[in-house]
């Protein structure tokens, strides 16, 4: 697959594979509101070079391990969405795996409008269409209810809580998992 084939449209958004030139884009949305990453694994970067490092990791199409797309809303930068640990086989080929982390963050100025929802269903379709996983897996930390309902939404199961399992701002927190297979995705 080339690059332009990971491009996704829906009826409001534009979904592009990130690269080095959406870095600033993200860099200026996560300084500006830094309560995004309150409850996400990474910490809001501090310089730009951070945003690039990251942004230039991800996106390998030789292994898809790690699939980032920016979110862009008319033709604005508001967010980015993953499908992370790509994987599709253990390195002992005994088994297969034909899984995906799935993540996203959306600038505060758009959210409760339905855009990540809307999101979430097309990069999820195109997971398991394109891509042929089996399942898609997802969690967040206990107290970020609004992430819950984004999977809620898409179909996603909640599967448990995974007690004191990330360690942020000092203290353990609890996550709340989720799954989803290709049957049970709403459309």
């Amino acid at each position: 697959m080339k690059k332009q084939d990971f491009n996704i449209k829906t009826k409001r958004l534009t979904l592009k594979l990130v690269s080095i030139k959406d870095a600033k884009k993200a860099f200026k949305i996560l300084v500006k509101y830094p309560q995004i990453t309150d409850h996400l694994t990474f910490l809001t970067p501090k310089e730009l070079s951070e945003t690039e490092g990251y942004f230039s990791f991800v996106n390998n199409l030789e292994n898809l391990s790690e699939l980032v797309w920016g979110i862009f809303y008319e033709d604005e930068f508001i967010g980015q969405i993953g499908l992370h640990d790509i994987v599709y086989e253990s390195f002992l080929k005994k088994r297969t795996h034909d899984s995906a982390n799935f993540g996203y963050w959306l600038s505060p100025e758009y959210q409760g409008k339905g855009i990540m929802t809307e999101a979430s269903k097309a990069v999820l379709a195109f997971g398991f269409e394109k891509l042929n996983l089996h399942r898609i897996y997802a969690k967040h930390i206990d107290v970020n209810k609004a992430s819950g309902n984004v999977l809620i939404k898409c179909g996603f199961k909640f599967i448990g809580t995974d007690r004191h399992s990330a360690f942020y701002d000092g203290k353990w927190w609890d996550e709340k998992l989720y799954d989803l297979f290709l049957e049970e995705l709403k459309k």
